[in-house]
């Protein structure tokens, strides 16, 4: 797909390597012009949308905001007379799910029209659907207790509440780091070890380099991904 001429113009400042019609040296032995061109009409493509979604994603937020929307949402749970700290979880919560709701258009089009105009989703409705309903669990398992701790200090701790919400936040990112890609990423990517034994090898002589080892190094949908653990 080559870029169309009323495209340039917008973009040419920020993307002028990718809106030429001559592969950059550096890449000329590696990059046939097709896939450059693809490349740059896709990036064209996307930088378009995102700048189409920020202003959708301002008009939202002040929907929230001073349309009183974030208001009514807390008012709607007071009206349940629930304890402070579980109707400020419900409040935050459902805050999330229907910020996703609202975004989901966007990632529908995102998904099955942007991607699949360039040939790049290979996420059928069932899966996309699944992911859906997966991150939904997730959020829910792991939000609402770290939530609900979060709520607990600020009303419980002190005048230091955000140094220990600030601890725990670190905490968490330390734990994810070595929980996602052992137990979260299997659940929205297959994995296959790498077969090529000269790349193999020169990641883990970086790793290595750096004081990390891995427990495997894997390809998903053409990408790198590998486990790390520090030495």
């Amino acid at each position: 797909m080559l870029l169309k001429p009323s495209d340039r113009p917008r973009f040419q400042w920020i993307f002028q390597p990718l809106i030429q019609n001559a592969v950059p040296s550096a890449f000329a032995e590696k990059i046939s012009l097709k896939e450059h061109q693809k490349a740059a009409a896709y990036t064209l493509a996307k930088t378009g949308f995102g700048q189409k979604m920020l202003i959708v994603e301002i008009l939202v937020l002040l929907l929230w905001t001073l349309g009183g929307l974030l208001d009514m949402l807390d008012q709607a749970w007071l009206s349940l007379e629930w304890s402070e700290l579980w109707t400020g979880v419900a409040v935050l919560i459902c805050f999330g799910m229907l910020s996703t709701l609202i975004d989901l258009p966007a990632s529908v089009y995102s998904t099955f029209r942007l991607e699949a105009q360039f040939s790049f989703n290979r996420t059928t409705p069932g899966l996309f659907i699944a992911d859906m309903l997966k991150s939904l669990i997730l959020t829910l398992v792991i939000g609402i207790p770290f939530i609900a701790l979060v709520l607990w200090l600020m009303a419980h701790a002190g005048e230091f509440w955000w140094l220990y919400v600030w601890a725990i936040w670190i905490g968490f990112s330390l734990l994810m780091i070595w929980a996602y890609p052992t137990f979260i990423a299997p659940l929205f990517n297959k994995f296959q070890p790498l077969e090529n034994d000269d790349l193999k090898q020169r990641i883990e002589a970086l790793l290595q380099r750096n004081g990390f080892a891995s427990s495997g190094i894997f390809v998903t949908w053409q990408r790198l991904f590998y486990r790390p653990w520090r030495q």
